[in-house]
């Protein structure tokens, strides 16, 4: 009489099988996959001790396996990209410290150019009262030696010396003048 299988232990038999691959598809699903040599598996078959939960557990692992291969590669494109924008933000952040250091500079320039030019319009200012003054006197002065000179001939060649004089200092009064404007 051939021994049949008892059913009993038949449905114990799959029970296992059943726990086993539930056990491999976490174990797929966290990474860790200890799965049987594909020989062992395919012996299995061919006795007929894989049912058809096992086929559908296999694809469904499968599916998941390129599941994640997927999103490891979507993962990894999208770190690349992440990479390449930080590259150009840390590329942007110091041509900013960059700019932000030139225009510090050249606000420090600006204000002592703006420092000068203050004290140089009050020396231009002081120069204007003074060369005022200087030729309000001259002309008053002027005007007297010029009179006295030509009225006193006692020594012609003096009075020549001192018209040339009186030349000299109209031509620098002149000058400043025009410098001053």
């Amino acid at each position: 009489m051939p021994h049949r299988p008892c059913p009993r232990h038949n449905t114990r038999r799959q029970g296992l099988t059943s726990l086993a691959l539930s056990a491999l598809l976490t174990a797929s699903l966290t990474g860790a996959i200890l799965l049987p040599p594909t020989s062992v598996l395919a012996e299995a078959e061919d006795r007929g001790e894989v049912s058809a939960e096992l086929k559908q557990l296999r694809q469904r692992i499968e599916r998941l396996r390129q599941d994640v291969a997927q999103t490891r590669d979507q993962h990894d494109r999208a770190r690349g990209e992440m990479r390449a924008i930080d590259l150009r933000i840390n590329k942007h952040i110091h041509e900013l410290k960059f700019i932000e250091f030139r225009l510090g500079r050249q606000d420090r320039r600006l204000g002592q150019l703006y420092h000068d030019r203050q004290r140089y319009q009050k020396d231009l200012e002081q120069q204007r009262h003074l060369l005022g003054k200087q030729v309000r006197a001259a002309y008053l002065i002027g005007q007297q030696a010029y009179l006295k000179l030509l009225l006193s001939q006692d020594d012609p060649a003096a009075a020549g010396r001192t018209l040339r004089y009186y030349d000299y200092f109209h031509r620098s009064r002149t000058d400043l003048i025009n410098n001053a404007n």
